[in-house]
């Protein structure tokens, strides 16, 4: 199992990525939270086996209709312990 950070710069906030995050890493049975930043991006964390957390960055790229993504990073982080995946507010 590995974890890892997602922040998503752009036009995110306010128009549901966190849903959208919230779906995908569901569907992709992940761990871990997602939730907006102080600073107006949208941070994930997820944890699970490496080819769905390829899978979710990709859809972070993306993200819903509505978004404009303008800068996806990706960090490696020490494993935590999530019981589901969750929205945080």
């Amino acid at each position: 199992m590995k974890q890892i950070k997602i922040t998503v710069r752009g036009e995110v906030q306010g128009i549901f990525f966190r849903s959208f995050v919230h779906e995908e890493a569901l569907r992709l049975k992940l761990k871990g939270y997602v939730r907006n930043t102080d600073k107006g991006a949208v941070e994930v964390v997820a944890q699970g086996r490496d080819e769905q957390l390829k899978e979710l960055v990709e859809r972070c790229k993306q993200g819903p209709k509505a978004a404009r993504v303008d800068k996806v990073e990706v960090k490696e982080e020490r494993v935590s312990d999530f019981d589901g995946f969750e929205i945080r507010y």
